[in-house]
């Protein structure tokens, strides 16, 4: 295709977005998926500018569950990352044990110290979000050691206080400094939209975590808008007989068969999110995240998750996926047992697909993960969570330690029920 032709294929789709923009069905993703069969110049947009926050790790002492009187503590990683504190197991950040999402809820930070050679930011950090001490409630000095440090951690609005301890009052006040960072951050990105209660939060309840909102990794419908990326991964759950038999089937390779469906996030012209995906009624093709609310297809999965993708999306890794996508637009779904006993790193010459396979060849297109190791039909639904074994990526290239759970209960627009079930698939039979 000439350059011409590339460019009038460009044109075609940005007058049939706009014309689409108010239209329920998806003339958008239509619009887009012609785009990229035609070889349009540019139909996803360029990656987004990365924050300037500082992102900070590290060990630290985290109280864990009061027992009565006394308090245990324990060793915990700490991260702090795009207006979000998560504290893992370990380094690895295999195991979660709680996370604040600074956009979620408004938290204020309590330093437990006073000390004049602190940084005069670290001290104004303190006040401005919260109380400022100079001596701790309980004395614990025989404990640990003078020189270590304490703060606090208060979400606005709940009688829970995250309290961590680091090895010098220096480190802590880097870790104030870089928290009040995130937290402004935070207050920017939420301006006029208020945060969450503890009571709210906790309306997102499983049974064994129960009242426990930070042990819960989810964000709202707002935030995915805003932190999706082309080549993060869109996880569901299903309903029914075949979903189930997807997840049981995916158990025995991924450790935890917890979805049966995923989809690959495309950022489209117009900042539109589009998922690529490969369904029992459609096959491979594209729909916009706007369609999918419109239609209430939410309500058709009890559990949809963000998977998100570190990667170099550089001008010319997103112009060899998109060349791909246009390629594999409109070929057919297949599920079969030779397709799952199929063994090499494929080259992506597919003439169908199943959902998993279309996204683990996507990222082999992307660059994330490298070919000759496992081909993409040995990968299930549940091969992309964060709780199946680590996929091997190239490097420069991760998975997010986390899967984030989009937790409609936490928007302000509350979908109902809708008909559109019987316009959406995402499985058929095994055979």
């Amino acid at each position: 295709m000439s350059e011409v032709e590339r460019l009038e294929a460009m044109n075609q789709f940005a007058a049939r977005r706009k014309a689409g923009l108010d239209n329920t069905e998806d003339s958008v993703a239509k619009a887009a998926a012609d785009a990229f069969s035609q070889g349009a110049k540019q139909v996803m947009l360029p990656a987004k500018t990365e924050s300037e926050l500082p992102e900070r790790s590290g060990w630290v002492k985290r109280m864990a569950e009061s027992l009565g009187f006394l308090s245990s503590w324990e060793w915990r990683w700490l991260v702090l990352k795009d207006c979000r504190a998560a504290w893992f197991e370990g380094p690895d950040k295999r195991r979660l044990h709680g996370v604040i999402d600074f956009e979620l809820v408004d938290v204020e930070i309590e330093r437990l110290w006073d000390d004049p050679s602190t940084s005069e930011a670290s001290r104004s950090q303190g006040i401005r979000r919260g109380k400022d001490r100079g001596c701790r409630a309980v004395c614990i000095s025989g404990f640990f050691s003078s020189d270590e440090a304490y703060f606090r951690l208060l979400p606005v609005g709940s009688n829970r206080a995250f309290e961590f301890g680091v090895a010098t009052r220096k480190e802590a006040g880097y870790w104030i400094d870089d928290l009040g960072a995130h937290l402004e951050e935070a207050d920017r990105r939420c301006e006029g939209r208020p945060r969450l209660s503890a009571e709210r939060l906790n309306a997102f309840q499983r049974s064994r975590i129960k009242n426990a909102w930070w042990k819960v990794s989810r964000i709202s419908p707002e935030t995915f808008k805003h932190v999706a990326a082309t080549g993060d991964i869109l996880l569901f759950k299903s309903k029914g007989t075949f979903p189930r038999l997807i997840r049981a089937a995916s158990a025995g390779t991924s450790r935890h068969g917890r979805f049966d469906h995923v989809g690959l996030i495309l950022r489209l012209e117009g900042d539109t999110i589009g998922i690529l995906e490969a369904t029992g009624n459609e096959g491979v093709g594209l729909c916009t995240w706007r369609t999918f609310l419109a239609n209430g297809w939410q309500n058709l999965y009890p559990e949809l998750a963000l998977r998100r993708v570190r990667c170099p999306r550089t001008a010319e890794a997103l112009s060899t996926l998109q060349e791909w996508v246009g390629k594999v637009i409109g070929k057919p779904y297949n599920l079969s047992v030779s397709k799952l006993r199929h063994r090499g790193s494929t080259g992506g010459g597919q003439q169908d697909f199943f959902c998993s396979q279309l996204v683990a060849e996507a990222l082999k297109v992307l660059g994330v993960i490298p070919r000759g190791q496992k081909d993409s039909a040995e990968f299930w639904p549940s091969s992309f969570s964060a709780r199946s074994s680590p996929i091997p990526c190239s490097p420069g290239c991760s998975f997010d330690p986390e899967d984030l759970t989009i937790d409609f209960s936490l928007s302000g627009q509350t979908a109902t029920e809708s008909s559109g079930s019987a316009k959406r698939d995402a499985t058929v039979s095994l055979w």
